[in-house]
C-alpha cells in the first residue's frame, strides 16, 4: 500500500518463476480483500477510488495486465530493453526529453524522460497502455552495460495511467514508477524478520516466517503513516 503495508503473500515452489504471471494474479486478489470496500476499484464506475499496482519487468505480463484491467486498477510495470527500445532512443527529438524529478518537484540531475509510446507496437497491451522511457547519465564508477544507448543507461516503464491525471506529465509518472524501488527495503526486512531462513522442509515452518514478515511491515508501516499524516501545530 502506499504507506508501506504489505497486504498479501504467497508462498510458491522454489522453482517458479518470477514472472508467473497466475501467481501475480492471485497476490492481487489477495491484497484486494484485504483493502476495504470502499477503498477498493469499482470497474466501470468514474468515481470509483484509484488503486495502482507497480511491478517491475517480471510483472509486465499481458494476463497480469489483463486482470488489472478487468479488476479496475490500474498498472504500471517495468519494460524490458530489447533491440526495439533501444533502435527508438535515439529517434527521439531532444525537445521531447524533459527532466526527470525528484520529490518535491525538484530536478533529477542528469536524468531524462519521454513518451515512447506511438514508436513501438502496444496493440497486445490493453487499450490506452503508454511507454515512459528515461536515460540518465551513470553514476561516477558505474560499470556501462549493453542497453546502454549513447553512454545513457535505458529504463523503460508501461503504464495505463490516462494524460492529465499525474501532477508533472511523464516526469510524474516516471517518479511515481521509480518509488517502487522501495520494494528493495521491504526485501531486506523480510529477510530480517526470518525469510533469508527459505526454504524449508515443511510448508508450515515456511508460514510461520511469511507471517512475522506481514506483522512487522504493518507495525512499521502504521506509525510511519501516523507521522507523515499529522497536521502540523
Amino acid at each position: 500500500m502506499a504507506g508501506g503495508e504489505g497486504l498479501a503473500g504467497l508462498l510458491r515452489a522454489g522453482n517458479a518463476g518470477s514472472n508467473t504471471a497466475k501467481d501475480h494474479v492471485t497476490v492481487l486478489d489477495m491484497a484486494l480483500a484485504q483493502v476495504p470496500e470502499h477503498a477498493r476499484p469499482r470497474p466501470g464506475d468514474p468515481d470509483s477510488p484509484r488503486v495502482l499496482a507497480r511491478s517491475d519487468s517480471a510483472g509486465a505480463t499481458h494476463l497480469f495486465a489483463a486482470a488489472c484491467r478487468k479488476r479496475g486498477v490500474e498498472f504500471s510495470f517495468g519494460f524490458p530493453i530489447d533491440e526495439r527500445v533501444q533502435a527508438i532512443v535515439d529517434l527521439i527529438p531532444p525537445e521531447c526529453w524533459h527532466p526527470a524529478i525528484e520529490d518535491g518537484d525538484e530536478l533529477r540531475d542528469g536524468a531524462w524522460v519521454a513518451e515512447a509510446t506511438g514508436m513501438i507496437d502496444l496493440g497486445s497491451w490493453p487499450d490506452g497502455s503508454r511507454l515512459i522511457l528515461r536515460k540518465e547519465r551513470p553514476h561516477p564508477g558505474a560499470q556501462l552495460t549493453f542497453t546502454d544507448v549513447a553512454g545513457h543507461r535505458i529504463t523503460a516503464f508501461l503504464t495505463d495511467t490516462r494524460p492529465g491525471v499525474i501532477p508533472g506529465q511523464v516526469a510524474g509518472l516516471e517518479l511515481r514508477h521509480r518509488q517502487h524501488a522501495r520494494v528493495e527495503d521491504r526485501i531486506r526486512e523480510g529477510k530480517q524478520a526470518g525469510l533469508r531462513n527459505f526454504p524449508c522442509r515443511r510448508r508450515r515452518a515456511q508460514q510461520r516466517p511469511s507471517r512475522v514478515c506481514r506483522l512487522r511491515s504493518a507495525t512499521q508501516s502504521r506509525p510511519q503513516t501516523v507521522i507523515s499524516t499529522r497536521p502540523t501545530p
